[in-house]
Parts: C-alpha cells; sequence; structure tokens
C-alpha cells in the first residue's frame, strides 16, 4: 500500500467491515496493487490492515478475522473517528510487517469472503514466495 495513494470509497450505512474490505480490494485492483495473500494454514487474508488512527502499532485493525461479519458502525464505535463532510478517514497499512498481522490472517476464508476471494483470486496475478511459502495476489 503506498502512502501517495487516497482513496475515496463509498459504502452504504449498514455495510459490514468485510463490505468495507472487499471495496477496498476492487478499488486497489484498479491502481494494480497487492490485494491479497494466501497461505496454506490461514487460507486467505487482506494484504492490508484498516486503522482508524494514523499509528500503525497503536491502532487497533478493523479487518481482524473476528470482525469481518461486524456492521461498520459498530467496529468503529468507542474508536476517535476523524469526519469531515460526512467522510471518515481510515488508514491501509501492509498487513504483513504490522504487529496485527496475527488477528488479519485468515480474514477472508469465512462465509462469503472466501467465494468473493477465491473469484478475485482466479482474476489476478500470484507470485509464489519459497520464503514464507505464501502465495502474493496483484491486480493484473
Amino acid at each position: 500500500i503506498s502512502s501517495e495513494l487516497k482513496l475515496a470509497i463509498s459504502i452504504p450505512s449498514n455495510a459490514t467491515v468485510e463490505s468495507l474490505c472487499l471495496e477496498l480490494i476492487s478499488q486497489l485492483v484498479l491502481h494494480k496493487g497487492q490485494v491479497m495473500i494466501e497461505t496454506p494454514e490461514d487460507g486467505y487474508s487482506t494484504s492490508f490492515c484498516i486503522t482508524m488512527g494514523s499509528s500503525k502499532d497503536k491502532s487497533i485493525p478493523l479487518n481482524s478475522r473476528d470482525n469481518m461479519s461486524l456492521p461498520f458502525l459498530q467496529a468503529i464505535s468507542g474508536q476517535k473517528v476523524t469526519s469531515f463532510q460526512n467522510r471518515t478517514a481510515m488508514h491501509a497499512w501492509w498487513g504483513p510487517t504490522s504487529r496485527h498481522w496475527g488477528d488479519i490472517k485468515g480474514n477472508l476464508s469465512r462465509g462469503k469472503s472466501l467465494g468473493l476471494a477465491k473469484a478475485a483470486a482466479s482474476l489476478m496475478k500470484k507470485r509464489h514466495d519459497p520464503d514464507t511459502g505464501s502465495t502474493l495476489f496483484t491486480a493484473r
């Protein structure tokens, strides 16, 4: 994920964290970003960690495995939210280097996310990382 990339994503008020992630994946595909990772032990994961705060290590990730089915508004309740003109500012960090990676791994391997991740993976370039045993998926 690039520090230069700024995206505006629209989601309905009843959106889940999962739908936010899927919308972000679709936007990153347009920018030819690396969007998913698959490992034999965890399955599919987003390649990013989404936080409300601007500190990747101090902020709580929204897109942990356990939060994916939560309504977005519930997931951000209790967190410091920066809003302006009916928009909420969020940050996306490269997931594998985040201290929260253990909570994020496998977040696309349950429920409807799994089917969507498999479909998206079939449309992307794959690169196997022999050091980690993972497969990285990048937009074509």
